[in-house]
């Protein structure tokens, strides 16, 4: 760990871009090794995509939190209109049921429960972290001072 560490602390970029590339590549293989394996891929990927955000998280700045009013109306008018919206555009590919857990596991089992927290804390505190750092805090920037 100690020499990801000194690369990561030697370059920006790498600290910025490498989570979110690791998790991408990772997502490729999500259901490559049977259906089942969507799920365990995914445990995988937020496993290796949290261990990279604590590696990274002294090195990048960007990713403190800092709450404000502001931030606080703009999540909810977002949410708003996300949800709101939803029904307006159109669905361009039917949907599949590659995560419905019922189906996968049976609604009593515990490994319904167990992916069906790493999906939500996946979705929710791990995913954001690392799209926010990668397309603001390096992929924006690049385009506006390449």
């Amino acid at each position: 760990m100690n020499a990801l560490t000194g690369k990561l602390q030697a370059s920006p970029l790498l600290a910025r871009v490498l989570p979110f590339a690791v998790f991408l590549v990772l997502t490729a293989f999500q259901g490559s090794f049977g259906p089942e394996s969507h799920f365990w891929v995914y445990l995988a990927k937020c496993v290796v995509g949290g261990w990279l955000v604590w590696v990274t998280w002294p090195l990048v700045s960007e990713m403190r939190w800092a709450v404000s009013l502001e931030a606080l109306f703009a999540g909810i008018l977002v949410f708003i209109l996300w949800v709101t919206m939803d029904s307006l555009y159109p669905k361009f590919s039917a949907s599949d049921d590659s995560w419905n857990l019922h189906k996968h596991f049976g609604s009593a089992s515990a490994m319904f429960w167990v992916f069906a927290g790493v999906r939500i804390a996946g979705s929710t505190l791990l995913v954001p972290l690392l799209e926010e750092v990668f397309y603001r805090s390096f992929l924006y920037r690049y385009i506006l001072a390449p």
